[in-house]
Parts: structure tokens; sequence; C-alpha cells
């Protein structure tokens, strides 16, 4: 996940990844994307903060996450690697049989950075 989001958003000089370009939108997509499939649902809050959400198992709340833009020319995993882990980490969290609920709910925000 991480080589090819680096393939979408980077070039030789870095990350490309500055917030509100074509390029960070194109890289909140891929994540999107990435999150398809999984047992979660995806919404944006009134902030422009991205979540990836399971399904409410009545336990604790684990939220992991981070900002997904990069300074110009930044190294390719800036801001990228929290994704790829919670990401990664979804599905074998949810690991409980059908009739029983997950014991924590994992919540994945995508924090925007001001302008």
């Amino acid at each position: 996940m991480l080589r090819k989001l680096a393939e979408l958003t980077s070039d030789e000089a870095g990350a490309q990844r500055v917030a509100w370009t074509d390029v960070w939108q194109r890289a909140r997509a891929f994540l999107r994307e990435q999150l398809r499939g999984l047992p979660v649902t995806i919404r944006t809050d009134a902030a422009g903060n991205q979540w990836a959400r399971l399904p409410d198992g009545g336990g604790g709340v684990v939220i992991i996450g981070s900002h997904l833009d990069s300074v110009p020319d930044g190294g390719w995993l800036d801001g990228a690697e929290n994704h790829a882990v919670s990401a990664s980490h979804t599905t074998p969290l949810d690991v409980t049989p059908p009739s029983e609920s997950p014991s924590a709910l994992l919540r994945q925000p995508v924090w925007r950075h001001r302008s």
C-alpha cells in the first residue's frame, strides 16, 4: 500500500501530497479505495477529516491515524505509515465470531491540515 501511494503521489524529488492540491486529493481517494471491501464505514466530517469505522462493538475505542499530506519533496512515508498500519489491522482486529461483538471499536481518521 505504501509503495503504491508513493507511486501515485511522488516524483523524483519526493512526496508531493501538499494539502489541498490535486495530488493530496488523489492520496485521499487512494486511501478510501484501500478501505473498500473492509468491514468499515467511511465518512468525512465537517472539518474535512476522513474516518473509517468498524461496527460498534460496545467496548472501547481505538483511534489510529495521521495526516496524509506531506511537505513538498517530503519523504515517501511522510504522514502515511499510520494509515497503512490501521488499514492492515482493521480486519485482524475484528476476528470475533459473528455471534459476538468486537471488544473495541477501531476508528481511523485522516486529519486535514489548516490551509
